[in-house]
């Protein structure tokens, strides 16, 4: 994805007598042409690896006790693939024309945009015999001999940021799922090297669409707390497939700094994101974040009606002595939610008392009891 150039190696000649030009790079290349004119082909929203993720699920009805739950984003596609590395297999898209490939370059190199500018001086020539090396270590290093990862982490420490970062990025945005999930496993232990790359390309607005989501993702999935801001700042002001990629990276930081801009995103017009801030406020489980949670099942922050219902579900997820009387005012403060707090109430109880608030208030002044609970109390030791 990005091969070491400066002005005087753009020469058609230079290239071709270094063999940058191979069709790897240049099917990769075209890739990132394509994704700055247009959106990926793809048509699935990415999976983010090693979360519970799925399709967004659809508004349900106000009322609906067993609406469905909904779901956060998906990152990375999910395509079925093998389990192993794979011999003589090309890992991404096939050749291209050299023109193409050159009037990319030549773009980068004259933008006005430093940052474009540098991307133009970062192109990495990985090709597939490397790649291949890199796929087989990822697969290693999650082997159940410990002597195996050791071997493989050796050789992963010692290898050059830049091709780490090109199979990384290449990776994370066009590979199967079954090359994704060992590369996933690793990031938080590989993620720091390549912070600074990932920051870049996810700051480069000329970059492929994908590729940004896969440095966001990174990001997230590494750890670096020093990205929040930034990926806050693009799940606030993006749309589409980059905020919510940025949103759900930024949740997986689960750092408490990050209140504020998950309030901020309880009213962001994209109702995805709403629904992974409240699944952000309620991993941080602080006491700030539980009163944004109860406020927005009470309707009080106006999320709109999948947000709220999400945040029910979540205050139901708190002990019992917190989630209870919560619950109930819940049902008392947002009547349309009446019928999912009843069912949620239920599930935890075992009592069925209805959608009335008033009945479950006189059930938990007179003791709160689960059912059978006082014969279990009585019961002799």
């Amino acid at each position: 994805m990005h091969l070491m150039i400066n002005d005087s190696t753009m020469e058609e000649g230079h290239f071709r007598k270094r063999g940058y030009f191979c069709p790897a790079w240049l099917g990769v290349t075209v890739l990132m042409l394509c994704g700055m004119l247009a959106a990926p082909a793809q048509g699935t929203p990415p999976v983010v690896p090693g979360r519970d993720t799925g399709p967004t699920a659809a508004t349900s009805s106000p009322n609906a006790a067993s609406a469905p739950e909904s779901k956060v984003p998906q990152a990375f596609p999910t395509v079925p693939g093998r389990t192993g590395p794979v011999k003589s297999e090309k890992l991404w898209k096939g050749a291209a024309p050299d023109w193409e490939a050159r009037a990319l370059l030549f773009r980068m190199r004259d933008s006005d945009d430093p940052q474009v500018r540098a991307r133009a001086l970062e192109m990495l020539p990985l090709n597939e015999a490397k790649a291949s090396d890199l796929e087989r270590l990822f697969f290693a290093a999650q082997d159940p001999q410990p002597s195996m990862q050791q071997a493989a982490w050796s050789s992963l420490d010692r290898c050059p940021e830049k091709d780490l970062f090109a199979y990384v990025i290449r990776t994370l945005a066009w590979g199967t799922e079954d090359r994704v999930r060992p590369l996933d496993a690793a990031l938080p232990r590989l993620g720091p090297r390549l912070e600074k790359m990932m920051t870049a390309t996810l700051e480069a607005e000329i970059e492929a669409p994908r590729h940004r989501r896969a440095a966001a993702y990174c990001l997230g999935r590494s750890g670096i707390e020093a990205a929040a801001p930034l990926l806050s700042k693009y799940a606030q002001s993006e749309q589409g497939d980059l905020a919510q990629t940025c949103a759900v990276a930024l949740s997986m930081l689960r750092s408490p700094g990050t209140l504020r801009d998950w309030e901020a995103m309880l009213t962001h017009q994209d109702t995805v994101i709403r629904t992974i801030a409240v699944r952000a406020l309620a991993d941080l489980d602080t006491t700030p974040a539980r009163r944004a949670l109860f406020e927005t099942a009470s309707g009080k922050r106006e999320a709109g009606r999948p947000a709220e219902q999400e945040a029910a579900r979540m205050v139901g997820q708190w002990p019992e002595a917190d989630s209870i009387p919560a619950l109930i005012d819940i049902m008392r403060m947002n009547t349309p939610l009446n019928s999912l707090v009843a069912k949620l109430l239920r599930e935890k109880t075992g009592q069925n008392l209805g959608t009335s608030p008033e009945s479950w208030d006189r059930w938990l002044q007179q003791g709160g009891q689960k059912r059978g609970q006082a014969e279990v109390q009585q019961t002799p030791e």
